[in-house]
């Protein structure tokens, strides 16, 4: 179907239901003010939305347990009073899932959202050229990407532009023992009340993260934080953040990226601080290589509460759990008191261990740190 104007329905703007077989194409369709959603499926499969204009719709995509080819491309949505768009599977599997070049501004909420529960699976979903502008709850994302259970998804995030959202620009969560790898790329995320980009790794899996190319700036803006479960953590917002909350172990490549003006560091790597909340302890293992980033500009988070943040970069591991970080040929500013480019913690008998090769900024460690670990210390690919 193509082509047509929906204004002031009574409920969706168009409501999809039960197509299990075959597929669905709309596109150049506008849609201005329904009481409901733009567009609600579920249970759609090979669903295909090109060219939709929605605004003023509660959710301007919504879909629940859809499955094949997934797309939204060169479309608009505006003014969504929840979500711009949002999926929400707790089954079946989503072989490819694809929002390209759209622009999502003014929503309440996050602008894109994707829960994934039960058995749920996204096998590829990749997020590219898309530009998201406004998202004025306090803890609302650009997009927000979430797995419980015995869910999994593979993702990529490249060149999308991200600006003025009240909570993390991206923010990528997983739970108990469900699966989520992710790369992102070349990506602009300005003025974030929270986290630039966040990754809550609350799984007992063995995972895969790289973040590569981005610029991300002004995180923090209304020291939010990371604010998933199981509580908060940090003191405003970090740049890129990561944290392990459980027994599961990630390789995390960190590089080419540009960080100015967090509230936290630039960097901040964290595995089960339960000295910080007991919440937060596993025994889980990070290996990072982390190099070619410039980390520069004001902003840092109170250190004498949290030694973490008292730097442009962070490491800690805590609650018999390791972190190996290869630090190589970073330009980091010296910020915080004392002022720090690098800040490494290990809170006995835990071990962060590190390699180093050309870092510009100042290093300083607190408890059993190793900051000269052989090449090679690390398990990276």
């Amino acid at each position: 179907n193509t082509g047509s104007t929906i204004s002031n329905a009574g409920a969706a703007g168009i409501l999809l239901q039960n197509s299990a077989t075959g597929s669905i194409a709309l596109s150049n369709f506008q849609i201005t003010n329904p009481t409901g959603e733009g567009v609600l499926g579920s249970n759609v499969n090979n669903l295909t939305l090109q060219s939709l204009n929605i605004s003023d719709a509660t959710d301007g995509v919504s879909l629940s347990n859809a499955t094949g080819a997934i797309s939204l491309e060169n479309s608009q949505i505006s003014n969504s009073t929840n979500r711009g768009f949002f999926l929400a599977n707790t089954t079946g599997t989503v072989s490819s899932l694809n929002l390209t070049n759209n622009t999502l501004t003014n929503s309440n909420f996050d602008a894109v959202r994707i829960d994934l529960s039960g058995t749920a699976v996204v096998t590829n979903a990749t997020f590219s050229g898309n530009t998201i502008t406004g998202v004025t709850a306090a803890d609302g994302d650009g997009i927000d990407i979430e797995a419980i259970n015995n869910s999994s998804i593979n993702a990529t995030l490249n060149n999308n532009q991200i600006s003025n959202v009240g909570n993390s620009g991206i923010e990528l969560e997983v739970q108990n023992s469900s699966t989520f790898n992710s790369t992102l790329s070349n990506n602009t995320i300005d003025n974030s009340g929270g986290d630039g980009v966040v990754f809550l790794h609350n799984s007992d899996q063995n995972l895969t993260m790289t973040v590569n190319n981005n610029t991300i700036s002004n995180s923090g803006t209304a020291g939010t934080g990371i604010s998933g479960p199981p509580t908060n953590f940090g003191n405003g917002g970090f740049g890129i953040g990561v944290l392990t909350l459980d027994d599961g172990n990630l390789q995390l490549i960190i590089e080419n990226n540009t960080i100015t003006n967090s509230q936290d560091s630039k960097i901040g790597i964290a595995a089960n601080p339960a000295t910080v909340n007991p919440l937060f302890a596993g025994s889980s293992r990070i290996d990072t290589r982390v190099r070619m980033n410039q980390m520069t500009g004001t902003g840092v988070g109170v250190g004498t509460t949290f030694p973490l943040n008292n730097g442009s970069f962070g490491a800690l591991s805590d609650s018999n759990s390791t972190v190996c970080v290869e630090l190589q040929n970073n330009t980091a500013d010296d910020v915080g008191v004392p002022a720090t480019g690098y800040r490494f913690v290990g809170f006995s008998p835990n071990v962060t261990n590190v390699e180093q090769t050309v870092n510009t900024g100042t290093v300083a460690s607190t408890g059993n740190v190793n900051t000269a670990a052989a090449a090679g210390t690390c398990n990276l690919p």
